[in-house]
């Protein structure tokens, strides 16, 4: 962050629709809804089915939407004042005193607005128009309004660029930093260890160094050093500041190997994410996304792709912090969707790459750049040589910008020109598609099983897998070569909004649910990934598994529940997940099953019997040894109504997830559906969203009351500006007996 800068975020006006002479300071906007920003307003209607958009945009509405804040702001002399926005979801208007400033048409970028010539002495208005009207703009649910962050920022004539630190860390220490600035001046690079020691100080504009036995960031060891590059003028007058994290790592692709961190061969153990958190919508929250990450982490996760779109600073920060590789892309089809077909695709992607490398390329969690995903060129139209003219336009521009990282592109399932699944040739003959020659990382969607075999007549390509299906629950995980292949990225790791039929509001073939509970497949997945011994109990809930075909990929989903409470004398059938040689399945201590784990078991052995109620218990054995176990109980009446938040300390206007759930007398969750748990807040704070796992539920996003799906839901509560303390309070009534329980956050 700049030290010149403010946050902007506090204050703010707000009314839906289209407002005539909304900018204009004379407008009585007391009937307006107080709104302290990031800010979706979509999540906040009710479903639609009639609506056209609404499988993309989870049948939750879209619209023009209008922001006012007044404020006061004087300038020193030869000082500017700057708006800085993380990004307004879309086709932004920004007016100050009624003054039009600009336009900003992608609302996945972020922009910066000079607005010092339309202040005026005193009270000022910055007022901003979002019209996200237009259909389709993406493919999956987006929000609607001012969803990120917005900061003031104080400069003048002497100042750094937007985005103007470059830092380049290399895993031996040597270090070249180098800061643009608007005219030229004295600048001085301090560099802080993890521990926050100074190793390194050297003036610039420019500066190469070595720091010695520097800590290496991965995954497991995200070490951070920190550079500060200040700005002075010809008196010695600091002038402007930049505090930037990086780390030192390399970063290797090898055709052999895959993928090489820091000289080891790593596996990506990937998902693909959307940008929308459990509750809230694409508000944009640090505590939100980094409750993503630790669910993440939790279960193996070491990569995370940010499809289809820059997203949010929070998420490549949080990255760093925790220790996520980030596959970093920057558009979807390469159409002119993201702003909205009212200008050409090819006149403005240019300034986005632009914007979106400068701003990520000093994060030690990019390691790969992505400059489209499935494009038409490639999937449709067979334009550009199926897209190949394209792509090495866009490739060399971002070497450009970027030299040290490689560049793709990911691959429709198709093979060379266009030829898909159902063509005879798909299989068997079809070469791998032309584009892949021009991308520095081969990125292919579904198409993992071809690796080994591209790579005999192709030894110089390597390889990941950028979308896998959850099909046979993880068992993508399997189909490519683990040694060639870089890894793999399960479409997807959250349930996500959009992308859905009715009654479903979410694509639901992810790994954990749209409130942040990981399913059966999540547990499979890490079973998969980690060597350590490991089970899990599941039951599927359906006769058969779900099928259907999407973006020429075939889906097979199977609805799995992990709780022992069905009808007494039918017939169950039983996944155990495993990673052991041998499973041994009891039912009240007797021996209902015994199987060996085969390779095409995928981590998954099947049992089925006879349902009784009582205890059902996996052990899992290697040799004769018993390295894991598993159990699942039948659960008696519900008793206690349980309230768990990870954090109960947050900050002013930060977030506190309350995780929701029933128990039985002997501490067995209750798989109860539909019973409704009423929430108040109290204190310096407010309920800010809700939700529960079940995507066909009409439970809105915004309720002082949410309905339980397998016994358990999500509370989010939004602290207050100022320090204190908030407490939730939630009520259930089963059975006629009232459940109740509280928890308490401090704001400080």
């Amino acid at each position: 962050m700049r030290n010149r800068s403010e946050c902007f975020n506090a204050n703010w006006k707000f009314c839906a629709g289209n407002v005539p002479r909304f900018e204009e300071p004379g407008l009585d906007d007391t009937g307006w809804t107080a709104v302290n920003l990031p800010h979706d307003w979509s999540i906040g209607q009710p479903f639609d089915p009639t609506l056209p958009h609404g499988s993309q945009h989870a049948y939750l509405p879209n619209g023009v939407v209008n922001y006012r804040k007044r404020f006061r702001a004087e300038c020193g002399s030869g000082e500017r004042l700057l708006l800085d926005f993380d990004g307004v979801y879309r086709s932004a208007d920004l007016f100050v005193n009624g003054r039009h400033i600009l336009k900003h048409f992608n609302g996945y970028t972020g922009f910066e607005a000079d607005i010092t010539d339309a202040l005026v002495p005193g009270e000022n208005l910055v007022a901003v128009r979002a019209d996200n009207s237009i259909e389709q703009t993406s493919r999956w649910y987006t929000g609607s309004g001012i969803n990120r962050s917005v900061r003031l920022r104080r400069i003048g004539p002497l100042h750094f660029l937007r985005h103007g630190l470059v830092i380049d860390a290399k895993i031996d220490g040597h270090v070249r930093i180098a800061a643009e600035c608007s005219l030229p001046g004295n600048v001085l690079f301090t560099i802080h260890d993890p521990s926050g020691k100074r190793t390194a100080a050297h003036h610039g504009p420019a500066a190469a160094f070595t720091v010695g036995n520097p800590q290496l960031w991965s995954p497991d060891t995200p070490n951070l050093y920190t550079c500060t590059a200040q700005l002075f003028d010809e008196t010695g007058a600091e002038v402007d500041r930049i505090t930037a994290k990086f780390g030192f790592r390399s970063v290797e692709f090898d055709p052999e190997h895959g993928f090489v961190l820091n000289g080891k061969k790593l596996l990506l153990r990937g998902v693909n994410i959307h940008e929308d958190l459990c509750g809230i919508g694409t508000a944009v929250f640090r505590d939100g996304v980094a409750r993503r990450y630790r669910i993440l982490k939790s279960l193996g996760v070491n990569a995370v792709r940010l499809a289809h779109h820059p997203y949010a600073p929070e998420y490549l920060e949080l990255a760093d912090e925790m220790g996520l590789l980030i596959f970093d892309e920057a558009f979807d089809k390469w159409t002119g969707q993201y702003y909205g077909y009212q200008v050409a695709f090819e006149d403005h992607w240019r300034g986005d790459v632009a914007e979106f490398v400068r701003r990520d390329r000093n994060h030690p969690s990019v390691f790969l750049w992505s400059v489209g995903n499935e494009v038409v060129d490639q999937q449709l139209d067979g334009q550009d040589g199926y897209g190949v003219d394209r792509l090495i336009v866009m490739r060399d521009f971002v070497h450009k910008l970027d030299p040290t990282r490689k560049v793709t592109c990911a691959l429709y399932p198709s093979r060379r020109s266009g030829v898909k699944w159902d063509h005879p040739d798909f299989r068997e003959k079809a070469d791998i598609h032309q584009m892949a020659h021009h991308m520095d990382v081969v990125a292919a969607n579904y198409m993992g099983e071809y690796f080994a075999r591209d790579h005999v007549k192709y030894p110089q390509m390597t390889f990941l897998v950028s979308e896998a299906t959850t099909n046979r629950g993880v068992g993508s995980w399997f189909d490519f070569d683990h040694e060639l292949g870089g890894g793999s990225f399960y479409w997807g790791g959250f349930d996500y909004l959009g992308e859905a039929r009715w009654p479903h509001k979410n694509w639901y073939s992810g790994l954990i649910d749209r409130a942040g509970y990981p399913k059966s497949i999540a547990y499979q997945a890490q079973i998969a990934w980690d060597p350590a011994p490991r089970i899990h109990i599941a039951v599927h809930a359906d006769e058969k598994a779900e099928v259907r075909n999407w973006n020429d990929v075939q889906l097979e989903w199977e609805n799995m529940r992990s709780h022992w409470n069905w009808k007494e004398g039918e017939t169950v059938r039983v996944a155990v997940y495993t990673n052991c040689e041998r499973v041994v399945l009891l039912l009240n201590g007797r021996p209902v099953g015994s199987k060996v784990r085969s390779e095409s078991d995928c981590c998954r052995i099947p049992f089925e019997f006879a349902y009784a109620p009582g205890e059902l218990t996996a052990n899992g054995y290697n040799g004769d040894k018993l390295a894991a176990t598993g159990t699942l109980a039948t659960a008696g009446k519900p008793v206690e109504l349980r309230l768990r938040a990870e954090r109960t300390a947050i900050a002013p206007d930060g977030l506190g997830h309350v995780e929701i759930a029933l128990f039985d007398a002997a501490g067995t969750r209750c798989a109860v559906t539909d019973a409704v748990v009423h929430l108040r807040v109290s204190g310096d704070g407010s309920l800010f969203g809700v939700s529960n796992g079940d995507t066909t539920s009409p439970q809105p996003f915004k309720s002082n009351a949410v309905r339980l799906f397998e016994g358990r839901a999500l509370a989010v509560v939004r602290a207050g500006l100022r320090p204190g303390e908030c407490r939730l309070r939630a009520v259930c009534e089963i059975d006629g007996a009232e459940l109740a329980s509280e928890l308490a956050f401090s704001v400080g």
